[in-house]
């Protein structure tokens, strides 16, 4: 009976995989990490991520499909909202855990290590950020190498943004400002890139202003492969006028396996904080 009833199981999966091309996929970690900064310097750190998309089309050419994430971790288990979208000729419209259009086209700078050490990398975005990520609806259309996107977070609350971005990439170059705009708060932020690539080298910088904040953010990043073997390294000022800097690399072990470590240097209001990880991720 257990038999019939795997099988029968199966038999549906896989039905409406082929119908619906359903894909799975996922990623995971494990290693060790470092923080001088901490009471307990030395950690373990594990994470395991299912991702699951799916996507169609309908009789008249219009595309559709969605993506959720699901993770695990020793505090427990948590989710993304996940997203869906359709797609034509008149560009794409995604809703739900997605980015705004500044984000979207400018993005951040390149991370290190194994965890991402504290995402130091990253800029700070008026849209879709914060400790709670709240449900947007972004367009984007591309033609050729110019890129477009307009977004408005979930309205409600009195704390949507309004952002709008346009980017630009040609022969290695690349090229976008966004903007953003949180009408209650009456607060702005403008960010733009400038990146260049060139064989196995990517160079890219940001500078971003907004309403209110101490200072701009702004800061530069490289990344570089050579067979096997890839680092990459940033510094970034963010909006608090404090300077963080990091250095990475990684070897591919094949087979979607990889050894990665990385160290970071973050300014603190008091004092400065060395944080470090190393360990291997997996891709399956």
């Amino acid at each position: 009976m257990k038999n019939i009833l795997l099988a029968s199981t199966a038999l549906v999966l896989s039905a409406g995989v082929a119908a619906a091309d359903v894909t799975v996929g996922g990623s995971g970690r494990m290693g060790v990490t470092y923080d001088n900064s901490a009471v307990d310097k030395m950690a373990f750190t594990s994470r395991i991520r299912i991702s699951f998309s799916g996507s169609g089309e309908t009789d008249g050419g219009l595309q559709f499909g969605g993506s959720i994430r699901a993770d695990n971790a020793p505090a427990g288990n948590a989710g993304t909202g996940g997203s869906v979208f359709i797609a034509g000729d008149f560009g794409r419209i995604t809703m739900g855990d997605t980015s705004g259009a500044a984000e979207y086209i400018v993005g951040d700078l390149h991370g290190v290590g194994l965890t991402g050490i504290g995402d130091l990398n990253e800029n700070a975005y008026l849209s879709n950020g914060g400790a709670v990520a709240r449900s947007a609806m972004r367009y984007q259309y591309t033609l050729d190498g110019l890129k477009l996107a307009l977004s408005i977070d979930n309205p409600g609350g009195g704390n949507e943004v309004y952002s709008i971005g346009a980017g630009y990439e040609f022969d290695g170059f690349g090229i976008g400002i966004g903007h953003e705009r949180n009408n209650v708060a009456s607060a702005n932020h403008t960010i733009g890139y400038v990146s260049y690539s060139l064989s196995n080298v990517d160079l890219k910088a940001t500078y971003g202003d907004a309403t209110g904040a101490v200072s701009a953010q702004y800061g530069l990043s490289a990344s570089a492969t050579f067979d096997a073997v890839g680092v990459s390294a940033f510094v970034r000022r963010d909006f608090t006028d404090l300077t963080h800097y990091g250095i990475g690399g990684s070897y591919d072990l094949g087979g979607g396996a990889a050894l990665k470590g990385g160290i970071v240097r973050q300014e603190l209001a008091v004092g400065d904080a060395t944080r470090a990880d190393f360990g291997i991720a997996f891709d399956f």
